[in-house]
């Protein structure tokens, strides 16, 4: 930018910088890519570089580097093609030509380039966005799906290999991180893990809003803001036309919110049971808040408050929750220093929570672990500098802002406005106004150019330009390339019709939410007043947990346990749109059976578990749930595969493997009965199905549970508690009724 040429030039000299140096004194080299210009919005101009380097080049000092060492022949071979039609220089400075770069590296052969879009017959805008993700997700799993028709091939930095892609060589990048919801959705549903790099600062997130609303709530009774707030949270979770019925008909006037709401609990007001329930617990939650507030030091208070809401595991059941739960993690963090910081009591450490949420420092999330095996996503800007095996560019054709506000500056006509005469209009352009605009427009249109030149290069193997909306001159200059001769060889053109079914097949694939544990294999760690379902299931069959209190029951059994975990863990990832034939060589290759395992377990499911998730409308697997018995014991477990048929029945199954006798049958049954009691109070269902495969036995027994045998449950889950040594009896006021981490089914 200008500043930089003028620190410069103080550097070195004006003889020096005009080449002129004298003999020994000050050499200089400035190396940079006008093509990747595009820090308008800091004050950085094309022209501050390009008037020293037309200078260099008139003295014959300067030397184009056009070798590209990071992509492959083909990407520079587009490259060369496509952008000459982009950056096409003219008589303003900061309209640049495009440089011709020439490949490092021989051929490979094989298209390296393509285009998503919607076709001829592009969706309403509301819904192009939801759509395109959806496609770009499908083909994002399609790249890295081993050996499969349109997986795509890397060559692995630290081997030097070529291998196949995997997520974590994939980004997807965006113009602006406002878009980037739809995408992280899609990616999710379809069970790709993603992390959204630098995303929106760290005290306007969710996370902090929801422990803010709470705290608020109960130190300021009289604000409802706040107490309105809390009970939409995950803390509470009272849906939106509960809220409307609590406050049809109440006004400021008619005084502070919170008593209404403690009068109202008795009548119900309009709610319906479990809404009621939620209420009243909410309430108590501020109550105690209250009296906590100024006897404990604000790291207790937030701590108590996220334990008692089970608020950390409701974020282990969203998208994005590794991010959730990092950003929780330093929200504690820094309520443990509200001391160091003069916050000793809560009201203090609440009111510099709340300055720092209107007035945010620049800070980002809170830092994440490497990005592992997760699609980034991120901005072209955080993107520059960077390169990755796999570049989707995403939202190619969505419409930017642009133009000009009512006043505005140019750097050459200085303060401009419009001309208003009526203060309500929309004002009238001057001369001087519709002059900056059309030269706005022209930087404007200019660093655009540059800025989609920066995602391309970002590419070593792969471009994948995806488009929902065609409202952009990017996606038209691209669609009207792709039409070429030259754009038919280079770049393969697909629809979202395409994709679109790959996306549904593949719904489900997602990673369990609380962890990697299999909770039918090891029992987890259950801390006083909670058990395990296979504890349970155990005690209701009439029948020992089979846990380490019988190790030579388990030893008996171990390698069946092996062979069953190694099967849970292969099962979690399956891709449920495989073929038959392909479900041995899934199972055998990323799956790490040993091959016997493989084909058997491949045949097992081809008879008797595929065909069912296959025509499901939705399935999730491996998911973790927590659920509260009406005595207060809390019930823990894993489903292993949730599913609604095509009719919008509900299922649950559970994987077994090794032989089963009358006494194990007890067990399975029982536990499988908690899994669908679990499932039916989060889902809000009055009966369930539910399916044991005996993975050993080639055998599948099919149950039903009723509304009254769900209830029957209950009562019976009490009397389990009751003979548990570590069950305690203060656990009813610990997690709300049903900790639901089947997520957003």
């Amino acid at each position: 930018d200008p500043v930089q040429h003028d620190i410069l030039r103080l550097v070195v000299g004006d003889e020096a910088l005009a080449g002129r140096a004298r003999p020994g004194g000050i050499r200089w080299c400035v190396v940079g890519d006008s093509q990747q210009s595009i820090y308008g919005f800091r004050g950085a101009t094309v022209e501050a570089f390009e008037r020293l380097a037309r200078a260099a080049a008139e003295r014959g000092a300067r030397r184009p580097l056009a070798t590209n060492y990071r992509a492959r022949p083909e990407l520079i071979d587009f490259l060369n093609a496509f952008f000459p039609t982009v950056l096409t220089g003219g008589e303003r400075e900061d309209e640049i030509a495009y440089l011709a770069q020439h490949p490092s590296r021989g051929e490979r052969g094989g298209t390296c380039v393509e285009l998503l879009h919607a076709g001829d017959s592009p969706p309403a805008a509301a819904q192009a966005r939801e759509i395109e993700a959806r496609a770009l997700a499908a083909r994002i799993v399609a790249a890295c799906e081993p050996d499969g028709p349109e997986s795509v091939l890397v060559e692995d930095r630290r081997t030097g290999e070529k291998r196949m892609a995997r997520p974590g060589d994939v980004v997807v990048l965006l113009r602006r991180l406002t878009q980037v919801e739809p995408y992280r959705r899609a990616l999710e549903g379809v069970g790709v893990e993603s992390i959204v790099v630098g995303g929106s600062g760290f005290y306007n997130r969710q996370e902090v809003y929801d422990v803010l609303a709470a705290l608020q709530a109960a130190l300021l009774p009289g604000d409802p803001i706040p107490l309105v707030g809390f009970l939409r949270s995950p803390m509470v979770g009272l849906p939106d036309d509960a809220i409307w019925a609590l406050l049809s008909g109440w006004s400021h006037r008619d005084g502070p919110l919170l008593p209404r709401l403690e009068a109202m609990t008795a009548s119900g007001a309009g709610l319906d049971a479990a809404e009621s329930a939620a209420l009243a617990d909410g309430l108590e939650v501020l109550a105690e808040l209250r009296l906590r507030a100024d006897r404990e030091p604000p790291a207790d208070v937030v701590g108590w408050l996220v334990d008692r809401t089970g608020y950390a595991a409701v974020l282990d059941a969203l998208p994005d929750r590794v991010q959730r739960r990092a950003n929780l993690d330093r929200l504690l963090t820094l309520a443990e220093r509200a001391p160091s910081e003069g916050a000793v009591l809560l009201s203090d450490w609440v009111a510099l929570l709340k300055r720092r949420v209107e007035r945010p420092p620049r800070e980002r999330d809170a830092s994440l672990p490497e990005a592992g095996d997760r699609v980034r996503v991120m901005t072209i800007h955080q993107s520059k500098g960077l390169e990755f095996p796999i570049v989707a560019l995403a939202d190619i054709g969505g419409k930017m802002p642009e133009g000009l506000g009512g006043v505005a500056f140019d750097p050459d006509l200085g303060v401009v406005s419009k001309w208003w005469e009526d203060a309500g209009g929309d004002g009238e352009a001057t001369l001087g106004y519709r002059a900056a605009k059309e030269a706005a427009a022209r930087r404007e249109r200019a660093e655009e150019g540059r800025l989609l030149y920066v995602a391309a290069t970002r590419a070593r193997e792969h471009l994948i330009l995806s488009a929902g909306a065609v409202d952009h001159w990017w996606f038209s200059r691209v669609r009207e390339f792709v039409a070429s001769e030259a754009g038919a060889e280079l770049v393969r053109a697909t629809t979202h019709d395409a994709w679109l079914p790959r996306y549904t097949a593949a719904l489900g694939q997602s990673p369990p939410l609380a962890g990697s544990g299999i909770a039918v294999l090891e029992p987890v760690s259950a801390a006083p007043g909670e058990a395990t379902a296979r504890e349970l299931a155990a005690l209701l069959a009439g029948s020992a947990a089979p846990a380490a209190d019988w190790p030579g029951a388990r030893a008996a059994a171990e390698e069946a346990m092996r062979r069953g975990e190694r099967g849970h863990r292969a099962l979690e990832h399956i891709p449920l749109a495989v073929t038959a034939v392909q479900v041995a060589a899934w199972l055998a290759g990323p799956g790490a059976l040993p091959e016997p395992e493989a084909r058997g377990l491949a045949a097992y499911l081809e008879r008797r578990v595929l065909p069912d998730l296959r025509a499901a409308i939705s399935v999730a697997r491996e998911h973790p749930f927590r659920l509260r018995a009406p005595g207060g014991g809390i019930v823990i477990g894993t489903i292993d595969v949730l599913w609604r048929d095509a009719a919008g029945g509900w299922w649950v199954g559970d994987y077994k493997f090794g032989e089963a006798d009358p006494d194990s049958a007890a067990r399975h049954e029982a536990q499988l009965a908690i899994y669908a009691l679990a499932a039916s109070i989060v889902l809000g269902l009055e009966e369930i199905g539910g399916r044991l495969w005996y993975v050993d036995q080639d055998e599948r027994r099919e149950l039903r549970w009723s509304a009254a045998d769900l209830r029957t449950l209950e009562s019976e889950l009490d009397a389990a508690f009751a003979r548990l040594p570590h069950a305690a009896a203060d656990a009813a006021s610990e997690v709300p009724r049903a900790m639901a981490t089947v997520g957003d089914l």
